[in-house]
């Protein structure tokens, strides 16, 4: 491994030249392409997401520390850019349709509804009693699915504080709703 970090191919240099960059591209592509492709389930738009994160590279070649292995960075931002484009397009809320679809003939939907209702009030009453940043940080979480980066940006907080509040808020529920059956 620590002879991959050392080969300039494999390495960030400020001043890389598009030789290197081509190299690194064929080198890496199909590696890029399949992390997008596990999240997209789609040939085509794992393509697109594969380009689109070799542009960013390029783009922003210059900004990345020195010595970094262009292959972490790669991997990372092709997860990234996959579960962007996942949460941007709506799959996940198909997917969880369909599993909610997959419910057994003699399930009891009325019942399941108010159930539902019910839990969701307590939740609710939980919130709440919280502060604000707290409540806002959760429901960006769990009911808008971005992660904490995007939060911490989103509401001028470090990634730590927004650990912090989901910590804080998931152990309150936890608490409030342990007699939940």
């Amino acid at each position: 491994m620590e002879s991959e970090a050392i080969q300039p191919d494999n390495a960030a240099t400020p001043g890389m030249d598009e030789a290197a960059f081509e190299r690194l591209y064929r080198r890496e592509w199909k590696q890029v392409f399949a992390i997008c492709l596990h999240y997209v389930n789609d040939e085509q738009t794992a393509a697109d997401l594969a380009q689109d994160v070799f542009a960013m590279a390029w783009r922003k070649r210059a900004l990345l520390k020195p010595g970094t292995p262009m292959h972490h960075y790669l991997y990372r931002a092709a997860k990234l850019e996959a579960q962007g484009h996942w949460r941007a397009t709506g799959q996940h809320r198909h997917h969880l349709e369909a599993a909610q679809s997959d419910r057994p003939a003699g399930a009891n939907s009325t019942e399941d509804a108010i159930r539902y209702r019910e839990l969701r009030e307590r939740i609710d009453g939980v919130l709440t009693r919280l502060p604000e940043q707290a409540q806002a940080v959760y429901r960006l979480s769990r009911e808008k699915g971005l992660d904490n980066r995007s939060i911490a940006l989103a509401m001028a907080l470090s990634e730590k504080a927004v650990e912090y509040h989901l910590y804080r808020t998931v152990a309150a529920l936890r608490k409030f709703l342990a007699d939940y059956q």
